[in-house]
């Protein structure tokens, strides 16, 4: 180990004790303090998007109102507000009556009535605002296969494991948002 002033004893827990160079001991503490930071800086992620969800607002539109209740509350307790429609026409019209409150749309493909989900799709993508076209879209559907959402910015198949749901939802909010 060459030099006795570049060796540390250290502990090894009940093993007993062991020499290092101080060099590598140095790389270590150093490997250390650069983990504590990356771990203070996720910290402080999960700080900010706790706060921006404060603010944060999502547009469900769905023709089953069992399913608008669960995810709208779900969404809530997990600190996301959504607002609802149960046809795609609701929805668009919510969409150009407040173009900058909703981050994004969760959208049923198979919608009943005037405007499926693909309709709704083609609205949102050809709106001049850009605060309604370039919003992200996730399909939802249960029915639906996956290239029939090839449009859309991503899809999920109903059900969906709610832990799973709101993890894919706070992410692509976290992208939205710039984080």
């Amino acid at each position: 180990y060459g030099n006795a002033d570049n060796l540390k004893m250290i502990e090894y827990g009940e093993h007993g004790y062991g020499l290092l160079q101080r060099t590598e001991l140095e790389d270590i503490t150093n490997k250390v303090n650069d983990l504590k930071k990356q771990i203070d800086n996720l910290l402080e992620d999960c700080d900010l998007i706790s706060a921006q969800e404060q603010s944060l607002c999502v547009l469900i539109v769905d023709d089953n109102m069992d399913f608008l209740g669960m995810v709208g509350a779900f969404l809530k307790k997990n600190g996301i507000d959504s607002v609802t429609a149960s046809d795609g026409k609701t929805g668009l019209q919510l969409l150009l009556d407040h173009p900058q409150k909703f981050m994004m749309v969760l959208l049923d493909i198979k919608l009943g009535g005037e405007m499926d989900g693909h309709s709704l799709l083609h609205q949102i993508r050809n709106s001049k605002d850009t605060d309604i076209n370039t919003k992200p879209v996730v399909a939802m559907s249960g029915m639906a296969k996956s290239s029939e959402c090839d449009q859309f910015d991503y899809f999920l198949r109903k059900p969906f494991e709610l832990d799973a749901f709101i993890s894919t939802i706070r992410s692509i909010l976290c992208k939205r948002i710039g984080i």
